[in-house]
């Protein structure tokens, strides 16, 4: 539940009922705050391209680089 209220407090509260994304712990959390990733947006990236969370987690953290 902890990391449910840090996906809250990084401004993507949407996370918090994706289990595949808090699964994959803080850091992944962390990487789709700072890239300021929709819910749309990983909803589109898993249904329509085929991505799963742990891609969309490693496009997110790309995507600040």
């Amino acid at each position: 539940m902890a990391l449910a209220h840090f996906a809250v407090q990084q401004g993507v509260g949407w996370a918090k009922d994706k289990p595949e994304l808090l699964g994959l712990g803080p850091q992944a959390i962390q990487a789709l705050a700072d890239a300021k990733l929709s819910q749309a947006s990983f909803e589109r990236l898993e249904k329509d391209a085929g991505f799963n969370a742990k891609d969309v987690v490693d496009l997110a953290k790309f995507a600040k680089k």
